[in-house]
């Protein structure tokens, strides 16, 4: 029976140094700046560790961590933290690196995205107090949704007469004229329909590549132009009017044409001759 009883003694000191070590190593993660020290020491002390715990009686491992349990206790914790980090952490930087861009970036990114959307709850939380609606989701009246109700009622949508206005009409007319032979010409295309977040680098509804969506989601290129023979994009038109002369839309002109030459996309800015019913380049505004 006291065989037993220290026995039991030794595996629970056993199972909870090993998960203390084990949840260390998961909780610190594999980073690369620190994996080339840490790896080689962690794998030579289980290296040695496995020698010793294979050459030494079992008895004598029982009455060592018996009679010294806390100290057994830390021993175990560090060795168990050098074997997790000897076998998971090279495995999780290698599948992190491919999949996430990096496991530190992941779980920094995770821990991050947790706080932004509990921040995001308490605030539609905080709305909902104070009887306004979220705007996270529409709200609903029975079992349908607020817009069917006000569908119903009437006078909930009205049509644009023309879908360009009456300049974006002379500049369509004059580029279909110069470039309807080798080009299709779409008018009013979304950005992110021609340029979108690199989901290579940042996996798809990440902090990252919900930033990258958002920024370009609400704008329009003028004109896209594509190959006729299989509708391969050759550039995007802006058309520059007055109103890029706005502080606002030249923040907005100077991120769109980032974000064009970081995806390799040619975008041309043109500005309409009234006189002349041509279109100019634009060189040299600064945008």
């Amino acid at each position: 029976m006291e065989l037993i009883s220290s026995l039991s003694e030794v595996l629970m000191i056993i199972a909870f140094a090993g998960a203390t070590g084990i949840w260390f190593s998961l909780w610190l993660g594999a980073g690369r700046k620190w994996l080339k020290i840490k790896l080689p020491i962690c794998s030579v002390i289980t290296l040695a560790t496995l020698l010793l715990v294979f050459n030494t009686p079992l008895v004598v491992l029982v009455y060592y961590i018996k009679e010294s349990p806390l100290l057994s206790y830390l021993a175990i914790s560090v060795i168990s933290y050098c074997g997790t980090v000897t076998v998971w952490e090279p495995l999780e930087w290698g599948l992190g690196r491919r999949l996430f861009g990096s496991p530190s970036n992941r779980k920094k990114n995770s821990m991050e995205d947790v706080g932004e959307e509990l921040r995001k709850d308490w605030e539609e939380l905080k709305k909902g107090w104070g009887g306004k609606s979220s705007g996270k989701q529409e709200p609903k009246i029975d079992d349908r949704n607020l817009s069917e109700h006000l569908m119903d009622a009437g006078q909930a949508y009205t049509a644009k007469a023309q879908l360009m206005t009456p300049s974006e009409q002379l500049a369509y007319r004059v580029i279909e004229n110069k470039y309807k032979d080798r080009f299709f010409i779409f008018s009013q295309v979304r950005v992110v329909d021609i340029i979108k977040p690199n989901e290579d680098a940042y996996p798809k509804s990440s902090r990252e590549f919900n930033a990258l969506f958002r920024q370009l989601s609400q704008w329009h290129f003028d004109f896209v132009l594509c190959y006729r023979d299989d509708f391969r994009i050759c550039c995007v038109i802006e058309l520059d009017d007055p109103s890029h002369q706005h502080t606002a839309r030249q923040k907005r002109d100077r991120i769109l044409n980032r974000a064009c030459e970081v995806a390799g996309i040619r975008l041309e800015r043109m500005r309409l001759n009234y006189e002349g019913k041509i279109v100019e380049r634009v060189k040299g505004d600064g945008t």
